[in-house]
């Protein structure tokens, strides 16, 4: 059995290892957490950019004469 001073040292030796942990767990941000792209996540923007391109394009075209005089002088 430990005497109340023994017991009081080992509940503050206790309780500055359980501080110590989570202090350790604390989330700490590094480069890669605060803003570090996937080249998947890049793929995937670049396909939204070239589709929003491809939209534009397609409504630019469908406004166009549907003919077009080729060869023929005006």
């Amino acid at each position: 059995m430990k005497t109340p001073e023994e017991a009081t040292v080992l509940i503050e030796n206790m309780s500055a290892s359980d501080h110590a942990i989570l202090h350790d767990r604390v989330h700490q941000p590094t480069k890669k957490s605060l803003l570090e792209l996937s080249s998947q996540d890049s793929v995937l923007a670049q396909n939204k950019l070239l589709s929003k391109q491809l939209e534009i394009l397609t409504e630019t075209i469908g406004k166009l004469p549907t003919k077009l005089s080729i060869g023929q002088p005006s």
